[in-house]
């Protein structure tokens, strides 16, 4: 039987699975946490593995399973691990696809896009007043230079023993940690940067269906200034192309 290896964890990740479960493919999903495991629980016909995967334990997995082919179905911002999984993938000769997330539709004039973290915080410096940092807790650290960051910062994390770990370590008050599963709609996102008093919203480029538009749509309204990462470039296939693209390997294994 034809056998696939997806790393997913996010929703397109989620809506692939949902098209290829009920083929005749032997499908083995990797996802770095439990909440990830969370959301395709109740899959069919898959078999699931947690854990986060180094790149070693990446290319001892590829080697056992040894896959027709492996999609990469992780967050666009989770560059190490595409490098690794790509590299691991080279290494065992294993076919790999990346999955793309739809960008969202942007009104670039009214956003201050930033490449890096560092010019984010380099923006910021220059600024007063509350901030509301959407972006998860992976990056926290880099914002101690920011002055005051202590009392500015207010920080929307999932609510995972991990995530509220890295808050402690950088230093917030409880009362400045929004620990909540998203998406979340344009309400409540209006509702947090009134409560936040957030002059600044700070969020990734993450894409459609990430809840990136609703909070766009909730900063515009109230007037906060909003600066967003730059997600990286990089050569993928959309769901639909996904789709077709392992049909037609199916199809052409099976002969």
């Amino acid at each position: 039987m034809y056998k696939l290896g997806i790393l997913a964890g996010t929703t397109e990740g989620r809506l692939l699975l949902e098209r290829l479960c009920n083929l005749p493919i032997e499908i083995v999903v990797s996802v770095a946490t439990d909440y990830g495991a969370a959301i395709l629980k109740d899959m069919p016909n898959i078999s699931l593995i947690v854990g986060r995967k180094d790149y070693c334990q990446m290319r001892i997995w590829l080697k056992k399973e040894n896959f027709d082919g492996v999609i990469d179905a992780t967050h666009p911002f989770a560059r190490v691990v595409t490098q690794n999984l790509q590299t691991a993938c080279e290494e065992t000769h294993t076919p790999y696809w990346r999955l793309l997330r739809e960008e969202a539709v942007q009104e670039t004039s009214s956003l201050i896009f930033c490449q890096t973290l560092e010019e984010v915080i380099a923006y910021l410096q220059s600024k007063e007043g509350n901030i509301l940092l959407t972006i998860g807790s992976k990056d926290l650290m880099c914002f101690k230079t920011l002055a005051h960051y202590q009392q500015r910062l207010f920080v929307r994390i999932l609510p995972m023993q991990a995530s509220l770990a890295s808050c402690e370590a950088f230093g917030l008050a409880g009362s400045h940690i929004i620990a909540m599963q998203g998406p979340f709609s344009e309400e409540m996102n209006r509702a947090l940067l009134r409560h936040t008093e957030a002059k600044y919203l700070v969020t990734k480029s993450s894409g459609a269906g990430s809840g990136y538009e609703e909070k766009i749509a909730a900063a515009q309204a109230l007037g906060v200034e909003i600066i967003v990462l730059k997600r990286p470039q990089e050569q993928g296939w959309s769901l639909m192309e996904m789709e077709a693209h392992i049909k037609a390997q199916l199809e052409a294994y099976n002969g």
